[in-house]
């Protein structure tokens, strides 16, 4: 695997660095074209969080982390009805196990441009039963101090019915809170990033999370040696949640996603 150590978007957001729209917007549009590249080969991503999203030395972002991501669903509305994710980016749909389309990913778009702006996900609760009952029924609040723009493509993006969200990366790319980006420039990688990571050499740990440098150096496991266990970890930031096997997880926590 390529080495990123840039540090994740989440690593930088918890050290206080608030952003601004011109840095979301940087930020966002890279999500943008990532998700539209996935979801042009049929693949729904399904696990959009900070954690997931790595920087790289030049300041552009990696997406990291596809052990949740569903492949085949090259049609517009193909679907498909695993429950998985992370609770404070699900999507409704998702949470009433309605089959859905690739459409979650920009929910969780929506919720991610929300976080960076405001620094908590817009339906945060520590019990995650509330959480679900807020994603799926609390009025969405977004701070006034946000410009009609960045209100708008939020509220577009967090619409509960799939049908009114905005889902086409070409509209997106239209919407006025993106009327600044040069799309063609952006995804060649020559617009200057906002935050570009001060490394020195691919030793550089900084940017990090201390939490991984601690975590044991363990033997490789055994080919074949899986065994069947019901729930996947709680990492170390937020959980995310699909059935999965093997011994590599038996240590780890987990919620209960029902």
């Amino acid at each position: 695997m390529d080495y990123i150590n840039g540090g994740e978007l989440f690593f930088h957001i918890k050290r206080g660095v608030r952003l601004d729209e011109d840095e979301v917007r940087f930020y966002a549009g890279q999500v943008v074209l990532a998700l539209e590249y996935l979801h042009k080969h049929g693949i729904i991503y399904r696990d959009l969080k900070p954690e997931n999203i790595l920087l790289s030395h030049t300041g552009y972002l990696i997406l990291t982390d596809f052990g949740l991501s569903k492949t085949g669903l090259y049609a517009q509305n193909d679907r498909t009805n695993t429950f998985c994710g992370t609770p404070e980016y699900m999507a409704p749909e998702v949470l009433i196990g309605q089959p859905y389309t690739k459409s979650i990913d920009w929910w969780s778009l929506g919720t991610l441009m929300f976080e960076l702006f405001c620094g908590t996900t817009p339906f945060y609760s520590r019990d995650v039963r509330e959480m679900y009952t807020k994603i799926l029924t609390q009025q969405l609040y977004i701070p006034s101090e946000l410009s009609p723009a960045c209100r708008s493509i939020i509220e577009l993006f967090l619409q509960r019915d799939p049908i009114y969200r905005l889902s086409d990366p070409m509209m997106i790319k239209k919407h006025s809170f993106f009327k600044t980006i040069d799309w063609i420039k952006l995804l060649k990688m020559e617009l200057r990033p906002p935050l570009i990571p001060k490394v020195s050499g691919i030793a550089d740990t900084r940017f990090v999370d201390p939490t991984f440098l601690k975590m044991p150096i363990e033997e490789e496991e055994e080919e074949n040696s899986f065994e069947e266990i019901s729930f996947t970890q709680e990492d170390s930031h937020h959980p995310s949640s699909s059935p999965s096997k093997g011994p590599a997880f038996q240590n780890f926590t987990y919620i209960p996603t029902y």
